[in-house]
């Protein structure tokens, strides 16, 4: 963030706002704004205790609606700033304060399987949530201890939702992807700290079972499973969005890749090339197969 903040200063002396994205004439409307998404950015890259939007609002400007308001300028900052966004397009990452610890909406593990819950003296399960279960975070435990104790064998994730609510649908329902053991969990884009802190939590508890994420063919999805990867620390498997499914897909059409999002995939190509594991030649083959076609595809499309 100091060296984006710096870049932004030598630039802005030129009237050069390029990285930030705005024109000298948008500037000029917008400065007012800014302001406030740059003191957000900031205090949010440093680290932030997790909390309610309004409430960190309050704690950095002493008015609990100000971060909503400039919401759209923060993230759009924080994409250019912090690299592990690098290429995601601003409005295809409206969510990514959650990654951040701000929160809009209660902390939830929506998922889909079968396994018995103890919460308290209270016995739930899982199965009986249809199409899927939104459990609270606060649960946790209680869901990571109920697969670990069916010996789970198959995490998926998957990024959208409506694909995770079809391919619940399509296996037959939370008792179906149960029986052959299996949990489908959806992110939501990018998964929340909490979200992060659970699948990592059953990563280590779980230790037979095996990870996969299905997500868009394009930069968004590839940085979701890269999230997802580093913080597990462990082979996450490409679903669904392959490079044969990418090359397939491709010659149907899709949307063009902007110069921005190549440059992207080829950094994080270079990246990811570098970690071990069984994951990351399709994960280079796929990036490879996005440049090749220029074109991005949502998970939609499956």
């Amino acid at each position: 963030m100091r060296s984006f903040l710096e870049t932004v200063a030598t630039s802005a002396r030129t009237a050069d706002l390029s990285l930030i994205g705005m024109s000298r004439q948008r500037f000029k409307h917008e400065w007012r704004d800014l302001i406030p998404a740059l003191t957000a950015a900031v205090a949010l890259a440093a680290g932030v205790t997790p909390a309610w939007e309004r409430v960190v609002s309050e704690r950095l400007f002493r008015d609990s609606k100000m971060l909503g308001r400039v919401r759209s300028h923060i993230v759009a900052l924080l994409v250019r700033a912090d690299p592990r966004w690098e290429g995601v397009p601003p409005e295809e990452a409206t969510e990514l304060l959650e990654a951040y610890g701000v929160r809009r909406k209660p902390g939830l593990i929506r998922c889909a399987g079968a396994a018995m819950l103890r919460v308290g003296d209270a016995v739930y399960r899982l199965e009986d949530f249809t199409p899927a279960a939104h459990l609270p975070d606060s649960w946790a435990g209680a869901w990571v201890e109920a697969l670990a104790e069916v010996k789970i064998r198959q995490v998926t994730t998957v990024e959208n939702e409506y694909p995770f609510l079809a391919y619940v649908e399509e296996a037959g329902g939370p008792a179906a992807l149960g029986a052959r053991g299996e949990v489908a969990v959806y992110t939501a884009g990018f998964p929340t700290p909490a979200l992060v802190a659970a699948l990592s939590l059953l990563s280590e508890r779980a230790t037979e079972a095996s990870f996969r994420h299905w997500g868009d063919a394009d930069v968004g999805g590839m940085r979701i499973w890269w999230f997802l990867r580093s913080r597990l620390r462990r082979p996450i498997a490409l679903f669904r969005t392959t490079a044969e499914w990418i090359s397939t897909e491709a010659t149907r059409g899709g949307r063009s890749l902007s110069g921005i999002e190549r440059a992207a995939l080829e950094r994080l190509r270079a990246e990811i090339e570098t970690a071990g594991g069984t994951d990351v030649p399709s994960a280079c083959e796929a990036i490879a197969a996005l440049l090749r076609y220029g074109v991005k595809i949502e998970q939609e499309r499956y």
